[in-house]
């Protein structure tokens, strides 16, 4: 029977996976869990921003509700042509792990989304599945489904990733979004006498900026950036021409692309600097730098003085870029003695360099400030603020979600013990430094009783995302056994 359930799961996932839905982008695969659950027959309700609500009853006992997100985080490796808005995700099985060709593979959280609806088919009980939109950038789903959904007693939120613990807390975060608008372009008309270098970034290892964040893991981002100040600080100049890197916000940015417009006297010392600064990082051999040609599509056309130049941002800017990134607090800021996990953390997951509509050069980072503790949040957010002011950036907060506080209830109790019986093994409660929606329904329902299970998936938010496919049956058994047993 469970080889059955199994492989149900996977087809279940494997059909999704066949679906573009990338945070933002979720219409098609909001369309397609309508269909599924209308397949169902059961009372399937989609509202504004298009999280879908389906309903099994059976009785007139309460609703025990089962909760996931459909989006995901796409993240893919360099030089791969990949579409994250048009492109399916290629899902491969070896032995025991399923990942993706090239790109995550978004059991994150699509696995939970499969597992709610596989299990509701197969209890005979009164059962509420949700499917939020936004989870992994801003948990607008989270924040915008209507209350009266979350009007039962328990609520499984099927979003963990270690099939050996179950969660029942979460931090806050806050996302924040930089943005330096460039005021002094250079136009740099005697290209001859500087060379065009191109610092590389790419592959590192990444992952997610909750969980992993005290894995000391490399962010490209920040290395480019302290590499380009370290310029600085030899009084060598340097004219930034982009800065390009990271994919999402809760991502650690696994790559990092900066050009740099330097004078050909200083070419051989900052490659000689490069080569010393990158030995001090265990992924140096990840870290390139190279001349690169002007090519003509680089130079610009000033026709009234005709002549041709190429565009870069003004040294004092550059100057002023690489110090915020320099000296924001990124990675883990501060631990929690009592449960042994991070307190409080910041990571620099995107920075972009665009044309604005009034056609001029801006700077963009976005960064994701995380804490179980409100005044260390504050204290990263006012470090973000200071260095912003002082570099001449401008800052939005986009989202602001809560934390999830420690509520004191049976549901935990029931599932250990119920993973003992089932598996002969131990099960561990734990709180973690990421969010969760949960944190959303907390606020809404104060009475809910929520708790986070999960099979087990390595590396989220990468393209080695990986889920261990002998890790889904031990949790959903569980979760039968306790759903079954009924209100206690």
């Amino acid at each position: 029977m469970d080889n059955e359930i199994l492989n149900e799961v996977i087809e279940e996932f494997k059909a999704l996976t066949m679906i573009p839905r990338k945070s933002h982008n979720e219409k098609a695969v909001s369309d397609y869990l309508v269909k599924r659950f209308e397949e169902l027959n059961y009372d399937v309700y989609r509202d504004d921003v298009n999280n879908v609500v389906a309903e099994k009853k059976v009785n007139d006992d309460p609703f025990i509700i089962l909760q996931g997100h459909m989006d995901m985080v796409c993240t893919y490796e360099d030089g791969l042509n990949f579409n994250p808005l048009t492109d399916h995700i290629e899902a491969v099985i070896e032995g025991n792990d399923m990942h993706a060709k090239g790109t995550t593979l978004g059991a994150d959280d699509g696995i939970g989304v499969c597992m709610a609806l596989v299990l509701s088919k197969h209890i005979d009980k009164n059962i509420r599945i949700i499917c939020t939109v936004d989870e992994e950038d801003g948990m607008t789903g989270a924040i915008a489904l209507d209350d009266k959904y979350l009007d039962g007693k328990y609520l499984i939120n099927i979003d963990w990733e270690e099939a050996d613990s179950i969660c029942n807390s979460s931090a806050g975060g806050m996302n924040v979004n930089c943005t330096k608008v460039i005021s002094n372009e250079e136009k740099i008309s005697d290209t001859s006498n500087y060379s065009l270098l191109n610092i590389t970034l790419k592959d590192l290892e990444g992952g997610h900026s909750g969980c992993d964040i005290d894995k000391n893991r490399t962010n490209a981002i920040r290395v480019a950036s302290l590499f380009i100040n370290k310029l600085f600080d030899n009084n060598i100049e340097v004219n930034l021409k982009n800065i390009d890197g990271g994919f999402a916000s809760n991502a650690i940015a696994s790559k990092c692309i900066a050009n740099i417009l330097v004078s050909n006297n200083d070419e051989e010392k900052i490659i000689e600097l490069f080569n010393e600064f990158k030995n001090n990082y265990p992924d140096k051999d990840k870290f390139n730098i190279s001349k690169v040609d002007m090519f003509d599509n680089e130079l610009e056309k000033d026709e009234l003085d005709n002549i041709e130049y190429i565009k870069t941002i003004s040294k004092k800017e550059t100057k002023e870029i690489v110090s915020f990134i320099s000296n924001i607090i990124d990675g883990v800021y501060t631990n929690e003695p009592n449960y042994n996990i991070v307190e409080s953390s910041s990571n620099i997951g995107v920075i972009e360099t665009n044309l604005n509509d009034n056609d001029q050069i801006e700077v963009v980072t976005k960064s994701l400030l995380r804490s179980c503790n409100d005044s260390k949040l504050d204290e990263i957010f006012d470090n973000y603020k200071k260095n912003a002011d002082i570099n001449g950036f401008t800052y939005d907060v986009p989202s602001h979600n809560p934390s999830w506080p420690i509520k004191e209830g049976t549901l935990a109790k029931r599932l250990i013990k119920a993973y003992k019986e089932i598996n002969n093994d131990e099960i561990k409660l734990v709180q973690v430094h990421a969010g969760l929606e949960c944190s959303y329904f907390s606020k809404k329902n104060r009475d809910l009783e929520m708790i986070s299970v999960g099979p087990t998936i390595i590396g989220a938010h990468t393209p080695k995302e990986t889920l261990k496919l002998d890790t889904i049956m031990p949790i959903y058994n569980m979760l039968c056994k306790v759903i079954n047993e009924g209100k206690k």
